[in-house]
């Protein structure tokens, strides 16, 4: 099955039969094994503007937004993934 076919709810499902142990209604989702991910999307004319940010700026801004969920859930970073849009 394509994650087109699933739409958002339906991976969330998946992923909770696969063994999510907290779903992803908090700032992000356990896995069992122990393993914390969340990633927020910063969106261009939403979060940010590219003619008023600089490039440095965002990547900390964007880091900084999925760094807290994880302080959130109690976690510590291992990596990290960004998303913009």
């Amino acid at each position: 099955m394509r994650l087109s076919e699933l739409g958002e709810f339906g991976l969330l499902r998946e992923l909770e039969q696969r063994g999510l142990a907290h779903g992803i209604g908090d700032d992000a989702a356990v896995f069992h094994e122990g393993i914390v991910v969340t990633q927020d999307t910063l969106v261009e004319g939403v979060h940010f503007r590219l003619e008023w940010t600089s490039w440095r700026d965002l990547g900390y801004k964007a880091a900084a937004v999925n760094l807290s969920d994880l302080a959130a859930m109690g976690a510590s970073p291992a990596g990290l993934l960004v998303a913009l849009n």
